[in-house]
């Protein structure tokens, strides 16, 4: 029996283990979503900027 008991203990701290961790990444999650913004703001300008010159390539 006490196999049994130490296993669903174990399962059962993983599960805190795993919100608690969840929880920190949900704190981490609002700072790099502004980051990623940022980030996926300035890849959008930079594609831009590929495809105009690509364009403008192609019509030379």
């Amino acid at each position: 029996m006490a196999e049994s008991r130490t296993c669903f203990s174990s399962i059962l701290d993983c599960h805190i283990n795993r919100k608690q961790s969840l929880l920190k990444l949900e704190k981490g999650r609002v700072g790099q979503t502004f980051t990623l913004s940022l980030i996926r703001r300035k890849m959008d300008h930079m594609l831009m900027k590929q495809r105009k010159s690509v364009h403008n390539l192609r019509q030379l």
